[in-house]
Formats: C-alpha cells, structure tokens, sequence
C-alpha cells in the first residue's frame, strides 16, 4: 500500500526482529499471510473458516465482519523418528507460503505441508469430521516423501474462489 505522500507503506508484523523481513505475501479471499527470511509466518483479516491459524473461530453472526490484525501463526513440531522428540523440537522453519480462499499452506525446509482453515473440498489434505480446522497441522500429501536436504524458496501460488 501507499501512504498519503505516496510512499511505501511499511507492513508492521507483531514480534519480527529488525534484522528479519517479509520475503513473500499471499493472499485469500478475506485473509493474507506473510513470511519472512527467517522462516516465520504471520496471518491477518478474516477468521471465518480458521484459516489464521492463531486466531478464535467468531461465531457465523460476526464472522463477516470481524477482522484481526497481524498475528503470529506458531506451527507445531513434527516428530520424526531420527529427531528429537515432539516437545523439544524447534518449531519447523517455513520457505513458502499459499492462501486459498478460506485456508492457508506452509511448507517447511524439510519438505512438510502445514495447513489449517477450510476443509470442505479436503484441501487441508487430511480427514477431518469437521469442514473447518484452524489449527496448523502437518498434512500428509499423497505421494509425497520428505526432502533428503533443506528445501530452498521457490515461491508459492494460492488457490481462490470458495475455499
């Protein structure tokens, strides 16, 4: 965006550090998302699916025109076998990020795919008694085996339209 004079408008995320900075923004139907160069990931506007990832669900009555400024989306540590465990694993560090129109993507250095948000069509890629899971979750993708070496930033596209 632009400020009144014309300038760039600079995006202040809550907690990134000064020597950290945005790399790469997506954006959903009613939410976006931004990741920086070290791997973090924030999340801001409409919750109405989950897919902040952070955020309280509002109820249908609010939803609508609720909106919730940049906040921090904390992914859960993976556990891998040869890893440390779960509760002492870092959090993974992310290279890329998607939005569709109500969920979002991330995909970490090792290869995984995060997502949260709306699962009506299943494209959080997990089984879910639930169309709505706005808490980030590894997602096991068909076919898919993790990356033997970091994975590096390629970019990333979302989706659009319902979901």
């Amino acid at each position: 965006g632009l400020e009144r004079d014309g300038s760039a408008a600079r995006l202040l995320l809550p907690g990134i550090e000064a020597e950290d900075s945005v790399v790469h923004l997506a954006g959903g139907h009613v939410h976006s998302v931004a990741l920086s160069a070290k791997g973090r990931v924030w999340t801001w506007g409409s919750n109405s699916h989950g897919q902040l990832g952070w955020a309280p669900v509002p109820p249908p009555s609010e939803a609508a025109v609720r909106l919730f400024p940049p906040g921090a989306v904390r992914l859960p540590p993976r556990h891998r076998p040869e890893s440390a465990p779960a509760a002492t694993a870092a959090p993974p560090r992310v290279v890329a990020v998607a939005a569709g129109g109500y969920h979002t993507l991330a995909l970490t250095e090792e290869g995984d795919v995060y997502s949260w948000g709306a699962n009506h069509h299943g494209q959080l890629l997990r089984a879910s008694p639930s169309p709505v899971d706005p808490m980030p979750r590894w997602a096991a993708v068909p076919g898919m085996t993790p990356a033997p070496s970091p994975v590096e930033r390629r970019g990333a596209a979302g989706g659009g339209g319902g979901g």
